[in-house]
């Protein structure tokens, strides 16, 4: 087989495996927060692409369509979403009503879905932060809070032997360790 034969049987064997994904960013996200559903994994350019949220995709699950920068709503359309050229999803001020299997289809070339179950994770509750949170890097630094590599206490007052957390803020001021 010659040479440029090959090479065009490895790039069409590419795009018949290519598969696109939804990320979530961030990875646990919070009640009241955002989260940015990332499409990727997308080959070629983007003629449109539609959002669905249940569990199947038909016109009473749609969410949005996108088709040459004009966003156009379905069934299931909130104000807190915004819809990005590049197929990604953003949902602001999430609630427990946002949870439930998202299902993008993007057309290029040729049909691509993907799928993802979001879960909604409560907010830190009696001053306690979530692990997982902390993790990602996406508490800030409270305004007016001076730490320098202090640790900052976010427990209920100590006692005989109390159990509490601490955290070190970073330079970047978030909050990425967890202390005893």
């Amino acid at each position: 087989m010659r040479a440029d034969m090959i090479a065009v049987l490895l790039i069409h064997m590419d795009l018949i495996s290519a598969k696109i994904n939804i990320q979530l960013n961030p990875e646990y996200p919070i009640a009241k927060q955002s989260v940015m559903l990332s499409v990727t994994g997308i080959t070629g350019n983007i003629r449109f692409f539609t959002w669905f949220k249940g569990p199947e995709a038909t016109s009473q699950y749609q969410i949005l369509s996108y088709v040459d920068g004009s966003l156009i709503r379905g069934a299931q359309y909130f104000p807190r979403i915004s819809a990005f050229s590049n197929g990604s999803l953003m949902i602001k001020d999430l609630d427990v009503e946002d949870e439930g299997d998202y299902r993008v289809k993007v057309q290029t070339a040729m049909q691509e879905d993907a799928d993802i179950s979001l879960q909604i994770y409560e907010p830190p509750i009696d001053g306690l932060l979530d692990p997982y949170a902390i993790y990602n890097n996406i508490l800030e630094r409270p305004t007016g809070v001076e730490t320098k590599d202090e640790p900052l206490y976010m427990g209920p007052e100590p006692k005989d032997e109390p159990l509490y957390m601490c955290l070190q803020s970073s330079s970047e001021g978030t909050y990425n360790e967890l202390h005893k």
